[in-house]
């Protein structure tokens, strides 16, 4: 028996700058909505200065440039923080958007978030799908996508499909020879025709959620010790520490969470969904603001995606 969570949301509604019951039909509305227009990304030169006794150089860093954007709300430009190569081309948040509309048609779906981080370097939306999953009789997963593009030279612009376990609204990543779990967009001057390109393959990820379904089953009767376990999680989320938290926080989670079947807690499945649990919804956050907000952006972040792919595959054996 296992027990619903209520009051939890998934990451992208958490960061969700939109009300769910005020979601629009279609990408530009959205995006309006969630105050996502008229940024103007853009980069400008970068320069360095070194202070010494005889006074100070400058100096011009020929490879760097700095993203900056324009608040819509104000007008006062911003910087976004960090470096990016000269070479970067940023997407802009309205070139998302016949992408946006695009896989709204493809999936049958409907927005459910959109949102931004706080220092407006990365954006998401989420799509819900008719699409579930039922993974051994009883599990059931909502199959979900999450589109995301950066402006500080982080990550690439991604589509991907995101199943969502309705008992506790863990998010699952795999990677499943033979798919494609999302599409990737670089930074680079052929964005926009890359970009029509993967509009034309969205049908590709319609078939990810049934080969996860496949992957998954077996896991349901594959037992798996916690020795072993305890040893992958040290090795995905490492510390200096001794004695790994992590590794305490997520066999604990195996053991005691109602959201894990009794039948299932010494499974793969079941050591996947404590892992998922944690990384989610328990894994301490460092931050004097919101903790539910870091938590949820350090979620959608590709570090923990990477960390949740490379745990399913080493459960599978």
């Amino acid at each position: 028996m296992t027990a619903f969570v209520l009051d939890r949301l998934d990451a992208a509604q958490r960061l969700s700058s939109v009300r769910t019951s005020h979601i629009a039909a279609d990408g530009a509305q959205l995006l309006a909505d969630a105050g996502m227009l008229g940024w103007n990304v853009r980069t400008i030169t970068v320069s360095a200065s070194e202070l010494t006794a005889d006074g100070v150089t400058g100096f011009d860093l020929p490879k760097a440039a700095a993203p900056i954007y324009t608040d819509p709300a104000t007008g006062v430009v911003r910087a976004i923080g960090g470096t990016v190569g000269r070479n970067y081309a940023p997407i802009q948040n309205e070139e998302m958007i016949p992408f946006l509309d695009a896989l709204l048609e493809t999936s049958g779906g409907k927005f459910n978030s959109a949102g931004y981080s706080p220092d407006h370097s990365s954006v998401f939306v989420g799509i819900t799908t008719p699409s579930t999953l039922t993974i051994g009789g009883h599990d059931n997963v909502s199959v979900k996508m999450l589109v995301g593009n950066s402006h500080d030279g982080s990550g690439a612009f991604t589509a991907r499909a995101e199943l969502v376990r309705l008992v506790c609204t863990n998010g699952m990543t795999a990677a499943i020879p033979g798919t494609r779990m999302g599409i990737t967009v670089r930074h680079t001057s052929g964005f926009r025709e890359a970009l029509a390109e993967a509009r034309r393959s969205l049908d590709t990820i319609s078939t990810y959620a049934e080969s996860f379904k496949q992957a998954a089953e077996p896991m349901l009767t594959s037992e798996f010790v916690d020795a072993e376990f305890a040893r992958i999680v040290e090795r995905l989320l490492p510390v200096k520490a001794e004695d790994n938290p992590h590794v305490q926080g997520v066999l604990a989670l195996r053991h005691n969470s109602n959201t894990i079947a009794d039948d299932w807690r010494r499974t793969a499945w079941g050591a996947y969904q404590a892992f998922t649990e944690y990384t989610d919804h328990v894994m301490p956050v460092r931050t004097s603001g919101d903790r539910d907000l870091a938590r949820a952006t350090r979620t959608m972040g590709s570090a923990m995606t990477r960390a949740k792919t490379r745990m399913f595959t080493a459960l599978q054996g």
